[in-house]
């Protein structure tokens, strides 16, 4: 019995390429090989997310990525629908068998629909920092500091500034496949007609990767 354990559990870790699964990156420092891309599917709150990552250079990434949302960052928001569509871009300036950072960047637009109206604003984030740290060859440890600063364009002008801590993690099924956990947290700070105040910012998802 014992033998025929240990020879499903190998035969799931070598599935997908014949070798060892170990955990890659999208969500932290560590960019693809330039022979390999990935996608990146999520659910959770308040939106659900899909990207495609293409690595330029050995060191630099860029990821088109759509979102479809349910609800605003802050949980005490009223809910309503919208998509975004932004480009990532990461690049690391630390990579090794361990650990990874890289600076990250996004921008794009910001569609909202509301009942009788509709939104529009853009993504303007400010340079950012995402890490991961390899704790074993099938966990990766993700962490981050984010500024996803945007603009409300129409049919009101506003800003948010959102100062958000990234925390998460991502596991290796296959050589090919990861899931993953992400959190991402911290003030969110609401500017308008002269005036402000500080919100809450969270989001929470999970999903899949796939490389190849």
């Amino acid at each position: 019995m014992k033998r025929w354990i240990v020879a499903v559990v190998l035969g799931l870790l070598t599935l997908g390429g014949g070798r060892l699964a170990n955990a890659y990156s999208l969500l932290g420092g560590e960019t693809l090989r330039v022979d390999e891309n990935a996608i990146h599917a999520g659910i959770g709150f308040p939106d659900l997310t899909f990207s495609y990552h293409i690595p330029i250079t050995s060191n630099f990434e860029l990821a088109p990525k759509f979102t479809f949302f349910y609800g605003g960052e802050d949980p005490r928001s009223t809910p309503f629908l919208g998509n975004t569509f932004t480009l990532v871009m990461r690049y690391a300036f630390i990579k090794g068998p361990k650990f990874n950072l890289a600076l990250h960047v996004d921008f794009g637009f910001i569609f909202a629909y509301y009942p009788g109206g509709f939104g529009f604003g853009i993504r303007l984030g400010t340079p950012s920092v995402v890490m991961n740290y390899n704790i074993t060859p099938k966990i990766s440890l993700v962490g981050g500091f984010l500024i996803p600063l945007a603009f409300a364009a129409y049919p009101h002008f506003f800003a948010q500034i959102p100062i958000v801590f990234r925390l998460g993690g991502e596991f290796a099924f296959t050589s090919a496949i990861n899931g993953f956990v992400l959190i991402e947290v911290g003030p969110n700070i609401y500017a308008a007609n002269g005036g402000s105040f500080v919100g809450v910012y969270f989001r929470a998802n999970v999903g899949v990767q796939y490389k190849f």
